[in-house]
C-alpha cells in the first residue's frame, strides 16, 4: 500500500551514453499522488528561459544542417531509405527517408499469415498498404530509376503460372518450374532467375543500376543465356505492390531499395535470411478422419467488430489417424470461418458428419494470437489448428 503523498514526477535526463542520468528536474510537489503522469516536451534549443537555461548542458548542440546518415540495417544491409520493407509480420517493417514509416500489407480472399509470420498466398494474395504502393509507384514512374528488389520466396507447387511479387510495371514470378523477372519499366526485361522446388526457400534478388539489370538466386550471380525467357509476358495483374496472385506458397524478406546493392551485401542479406530459416523447427503435422461432436455457435460478419478474419472452435470424434501420430479420441480444432470480411462456404458443419482434418498445434501457430477467435468447447484438450487451404 502505497503512501500517495510520497508520490512525485521527476524528469531525468541521460548521459550521453544512456547508462546514468545526470541530472533530475522535480515535475511535482504536492500530496495528490502523481500515478499515471503525461508530460509533453517542446524543442528547447532556442528556449532561453532561466529554468531551462540554468539546467542545460555547457554547450548544447547547434540544430544539425543535415540529415545524419542511417545506420546499416542487418538486413538487407543498406542504409538506403527503402522504398519498402517486409520481414515478416512481426518485425518493425520501417521504412522512409527517417525509418519513420511502418510498411505493412493485407490478406485477401483467403489468404493468411503463417507460423513464422509469413505471408501465405495459398487461396488469396496480398496488398500492400495504400502509402508503401503509392511510394513505390512514384519511385518508378521516373524513367532509369535504379533498384534493389528481394523477396524469400517458398514455393507450395514444383510448377505453376503466378505472381510471386508484382507491381503496374515489373513481376517477379513462377513460370512453370522457373523464376522468372518481367518488365516493362525502368526498362524492358525478361530474365531468368532460377528453378523453383516446392517447400525449399528461394532467395530472388533483381538489381537495376539505371542501366543494366543483374538477378541473383540464394546469393550467387545468375547469368543470362542459359534459360531463355524472352517469350514468357506479363499476366494480367493488380494495381499498385501486391503478393501471391495466383501463385501459392510463403512471402517474407521482402525489400525494395532505391538502388543497385552491391553483391556483398545481396550475399549477407542471403545468410541473415538463411540462418533464420534454418534455425526454425519443424513443425509436426496430423491428417485424421474425425466426426464432428459439437462446436461452438457460428458468428456473424459483424461480430468481428474491426477484424477481418475470425475462428471458431470445433469438436471431432477420431475415427482414423490417415497420417501422422495423435492418441486421444477426440480432438479439439480452430476454424477459419470467415476471411477477408466473408464468411466461408461449408460453415458452420453439421454435428454427426464425418470430415478429413489436416492438423497441427495450436501452440506451434503464434500468429494466431491476435485473430479474432471464439471458442466454446470446454473438453480439457490441447487445441489444433486447421492448416489446409480455407474453403471459398
Amino acid at each position: 500500500q502505497s503512501n500517495t503523498s510520497e508520490i512525485e514526477i521527476y524528469l531525468g535526463r541521460f548521459a550521453e551514453d544512456m547508462h546514468s542520468v545526470e541530472a533530475w528536474l522535480p515535475i511535482t510537489k504536492d500530496q495528490a499522488g502523481d500515478y499515471f503522469p503525461d508530460l509533453w516536451i517542446r524543442h528547447a534549443e532556442n528556449d532561453r528561459s532561466p529554468n531551462l537555461a540554468a539546467k542545460a548542458p555547457a554547450s548544447s548542440p547547434k540544430p544539425a544542417t543535415s540529415k545524419a546518415k542511417l545506420p546499416e540495417r542487418d538486413w538487407p544491409v543498406t542504409n538506403l531509405p527503402l522504398l519498402f520493407l517486409w520481414e515478416d509480420r512481426n518485425a518493425d517493417n520501417l521504412v522512409g527517408e527517417d525509418r519513420g514509416r511502418q510498411a505493412s500489407v493485407d490478406a485477401r480472399q483467403r489468404a493468411r499469415f503463417g507460423p513464422h509470420f509469413e505471408m501465405l498466398t495459398d487461396g488469396g494474395h496480398f496488398e500492400a498498404d495504400a502509402e508503401s504502393s503509392k511510394a513505390v509507384m512514384s519511385y518508378f514512374a521516373g524513367k532509369k530509376a535504379p533498384f534493389t528488389l528481394e523477396v524469400l520466396a517458398t514455393p507450395a507447387k514444383a510448377e505453376q503460372n503466378g505472381v510471386v511479387l508484382g507491381t503496374d510495371h515489373f513481376q517477379l514470378k513462377q513460370r512453370g518450374t522457373d523464376w522468372v523477372f518481367v518488365s516493362d519499366q525502368p526498362r524492358f526485361a525478361r530474365l531468368w532467375i532460377g528453378t523453383a522446388r516446392p517447400g525449399v526457400p528461394n532467395h530472388l534478388v533483381v538489381a537495376f543500376d539505371g542501366a543494366e539489370y543483374s538477378v541473383f538466386h540464394n546469393g550467387k550471380s545468375v547469368s543470362q543465356g542459359g534459360k531463355d525467357a524472352t517469350h514468357v509476358e506479363m499476366l494480367a495483374g493488380r494495381r499498385g505492390l501486391t503478393f501471391g496472385s495466383g501463385w501459392e506458397g510463403a512471402i517474407e524478406g521482402v525489400s525494395l531499395a532505391p538502388g543497385r546493392l552491391d553483391e556483398s551485401r545481396i550475399e549477407a542479406s542471403w545468410a541473415y535470411l538463411e540462418k533464420k530459416v534454418a534455425a526454425r523447427s519443424p513443425i509436426p503435422r496430423v491428417r485424421l478422419r474425425g466426426k464432428l461432436l459439437s462446436m461452438t455457435a457460428d458468428r456473424p460478419v459483424e461480430a468481428l467488430d474491426t477484424y477481418p478474419r475470425g475462428l471458431l472452435g470445433y469438436l471431432y470424434e477420431v475415427e482414423e489417424v490417415l497420417e501422422g501420430s495423435y492418441d486421444g479420441d477426440k480432438v479439439a480444432v480452430i476454424h477459419w470461418t470467415i476471411m477477408d470480411r466473408t464468411p466461408l462456404q461449408g460453415f458452420p458443419r453439421r454435428p454427426g458428419e464425418t470430415y478429413e482434418l489436416t492438423l497441427e498445434p495450436y501452440d506451434s501457430h503464434p500468429e494466431l494470437i491476435s485473430e479474432r477467435q471464439w471458442n466454446d468447447i470446454l473438453e480439457p484438450l490441447d487445441p489444433y489448428y486447421d492448416v489446409a487451404t480455407p474453403p471459398e
